[in-house]
């Protein structure tokens, strides 16, 4: 009431209304005020807040919104990450979303083999994947994807040649030493060759462990320049002195005593010799000894 008239005026939330004085409107409190953080609905005389989906308002502060942590009902089927207002789905390491899931919810396993990650042999595993090499190499302990070579020679309880090992990639061969094959049945094993099957002595061959010796028989002996031959065990007896006399020596064939190319001149003053057989010269046919002693 004032003098001589009135005024009206209206509660919170509304307003004298322009057209009508008398009356009251309600006022777009949400745009006069901004009171909520993130949605502001006019009520009569008021207004309610509320949240966008993935909000909810707070319990402290009805203008606020607080994040919902979705993940707590684990909406996922294995890895839930919260965001602000939503949340991700995800897999553990070796799976992946499924493409044909509808809700996108869905993980499914990977075959990391297709896309080769060993050096040799892949195995694809559930969540995951396995390398594994192949005979004569081991997985690598400083990169499990990697093989490296065994080296077979090296082992000493069961060495797996005979004789000699040599180490290849991702195996080993075997060999012999000299006078040494391989077996035909084992060719891991070696045994003994016959030389002498070959015939590389002139007279006599004795097959031993790895090797042979040769050996000559009576009256030869083996040349010190091939002991696979052999030569005249004789003893040259010296060229016996007869003066001016022609003669030949013990190894001198019958038919070479009557060929002049076939004697030797000897010099004198020695006595003869018993190995001495015949003698001649340009003059005489024949000359005899007897008792060691040549006569003409």
């Amino acid at each position: 009431n004032t003098e001589g008239s009135y005024t009206c005026s209206c509660k919170h939330g509304y307003a004298v209304s322009k057209a009508d004085p008398n009356k009251c409107k309600s006022t777009d409190l949400c745009k006069q005020l901004l009171p909520c953080q993130q949605i502001c609905d006019n009520t009569p005389g008021g207004y309610i807040c509320s949240c966008k989906p993935g909000y909810a308002v707070s319990t402290t502060d009805a203008t606020k919104c607080e994040d919902i942590n979705e993940c707590i009902h684990r909406p996922c089927e294995q890895v839930c990450t919260n965001l602000p207002g939503s949340y991700e789905c995800s897999c553990a390491p070796g799976y992946a979303i499924c493409p044909h899931s509808h809700d996108g919810l869905q993980c499914h396993d990977i075959d990391e083999c297709k896309n080769n990650p060993c050096e040799q042999t892949c195995t694809n595993t559930v969540g995951s994947y396995q390398c594994s090499c192949e005979s004569g190499y081991v997985v690598s302990p400083s990169d499990p994807t990697k093989c490296d070579d065994v080296n077979e020679c090296l082992d000493k309880e069961n060495p797996p040649c005979h004789q000699t090992c040599t180490n290849t990639k991702g195996s080993y061969e075997c060999s012999c030493r000299d006078g040494y094959e391989p077996n035909t049945c084992d060719p891991y094993t070696c045994r003994d060759i016959n030389e002498c099957e070959r015939k590389p002595c002139e007279h006599s061959c004795t097959n031993t462990r790895g090797s042979f010796t040769c050996s000559c028989l009576p009256g030869y002996i083996c040349r010190t320049d091939d002991s696979t031959k052999c030569q005249s065990n004789h003893i040259v007896t010296p060229l016996i002195p007869v003066p001016a006399v022609y003669y030949w020596r013990e190894d001198v064939t019958y038919e070479e005593r009557f060929h002049r190319s076939s004697y030797f001149l000897a010099r004198t003053g020695l006595p003869a010799n018993p190995f001495l057989r015949g003698i001649t010269n340009p003059k005489h046919h024949h000359n005899y000894i007897l008792d060691n002693t040549v006569y003409k």
